[in-house]
């Protein structure tokens, strides 16, 4: 019941018809679901992550530490 109320289906009632199914088989081997999915035509990987992008680039306003930053250099 808790998958019905997160999905808003029920998950052994038909979708065509609504009819009441029944598990029959639960398949935890990797390989073997892997298998079925490439076989029905569904991706059996995750899709790839791309990296997180870097921090920001600096638009030079930023002086470097102990050094003259660019409002000293034009009298500010």
């Amino acid at each position: 019941m808790l998958i019905a109320r997160i999905y808003k289906v029920f998950p052994v009632s038909c979708p065509i018809c609504g009819g009441k199914m029944r598990i029959i088989a639960f398949i935890a081997h990797s390989a073997d679901i892997r298998q079925i999915l490439d076989l029905i035509g569904v991706a059996s990987e995750p899709p790839r992550k791309t990296p997180a992008p870097g921090p920001p680039l600096g638009d030079g306003c930023d002086g470097p530490i102990g050094g003259e930053s660019k409002l000293s250099q034009i009298g500010i």
